[in-house]
């Protein structure tokens, strides 16, 4: 089992990703690396990605649930459905 230390999070009309260290059960984003990718909307981008970066600061735990991985610290959270893919 492989995979990448990006995680990628995608949102209405935009999307963003960070670099990650995974200890054990512990994921630990890293704000500092955040890179978004968004096209032309309204969407307002620059506060959402302040408020990304404030949340992403503590680690995520995982938790493994029926539908997929649960990421979640004490302000944030986002659940990682299955897909029919394999990983590798």
């Amino acid at each position: 089992m492989g995979g990448s230390p990006w995680m990628s999070v995608r949102i209405p009309r935009a999307s963003y990703a960070l670099r990650v260290s995974i200890v054990g059960q512990t994921i630990t984003p890293d704000p500092a690396t955040m890179k978004s990718s968004v096209g032309t909307c309204d969407f307002p981008w620059d506060e959402e990605q302040k408020r990304i970066a404030k949340y992403v600061q503590e680690p995520l735990q995982s938790v493994e649930k029926d539908a997929g991985i649960a990421l979640h610290n004490s302000e944030w959270g986002v659940t990682l459905f299955r897909t029919p893919y394999e990983t590798y």
